[in-house]
């Protein structure tokens, strides 16, 4: 029954899941919390599969939805999610721990344009970042989110993809943290947006130190390869016979 709620294409539906969830999630007792959650997980999914159909279309989702219209300035759907159930601690914590999850398991998404979908689906918790008041929620978001994002989502990409994708967060958050007036969230997004750039430099620093080597011969005492090696040093190359890898 849960599954076949969450299914539902209906925007309005979706929406005020989420703000239903919001209100009364305080109050669920730990003998219902598990199905609340598993809803929660299901919703999220559903909605996490349409914003990326609609990203890749070039429009937006639900647009002109009564709930979307009440927030001020006008949002997106998931800046919507991220803002109202971060009025209720336990739910945005259950939202930060699953929604990386549900972001990969969404199979629908063109790996050509893969991190920039990435990109807009998680923004929005930089943003929330800049208003969060609960340490709680500070440090799950940049736990949960931003350091699983940097030390897991990216490790499989290759070189050129991670450092275009770290730049771009790391750009986005500096310029949210400059906009935030307090102090501590501000230190926090400064913070994540460091960590970002550090990470790019190590990896175009290694791309740089990366010796190219190609088979220009066979020893003709060892029968192995010879490979070229290009050495540190301008202008200078030397055959050296390593084995074969």
């Amino acid at each position: 029954m849960i599954e076949e709620m969450a299914k539902h294409k209906d925007g309005s539906f979706l929406l005020s899941g989420f703000k239903s969830m919001t209100e009364v999630w305080s109050g669920i007792d730990a003998f219902r919390i598990d199905k609340y959650m598993y809803l929660v997980r299901h919703l999220l999914h559903n909605v996490l599969y349409q914003q990326i159909d609609a990203l890749q279309d070039g429009e937006p989702l639900f647009d002109g939805n009564l709930f979307l219209k009440s927030q001020s300035p006008k949002v997106g759907v998931i800046d919507y999610i991220v803002n109202i159930t971060s009025k209720s601690v336990g739910l945005f914590l259950h939202i930060c721990d699953i929604f990386l999850d549900e972001t990969v398991k969404c199979k629908n998404i063109d790996l050509d344009t893969k991190w920039e979908t990435y990109f807009q689906l998680i923004i929005p918790f930089a943003r929330i970042l800049s208003t969060i008041q609960d340490d709680r929620l500070r440090n799950t978001i940049e736990k949960n989110i931003f350091d699983r994002l940097l030390n897991e989502l990216l490790l499989n990409e290759s070189i050129e993809i991670q450092t275009e994708t770290l730049n771009k967060f790391a750009e986005s958050i500096t310029k949210i943290a400059s906009q935030t007036e307090s102090g501590k969230n501000r230190n926090c997004l400064y913070s994540i947006a460091e960590k970002y750039r550090s990470k790019n430099s190590m990896l175009k620093n290694r791309s740089k130190a990366s010796i190219k080597r190609r088979i220009v011969g066979i020893n003709p005492k060892t029968k192995k390869p010879k490979y070229e090696l290009t050495t540190s040093v301008p202008f200078v190359r030397s055959l050296v016979p390593l084995p074969l890898l």
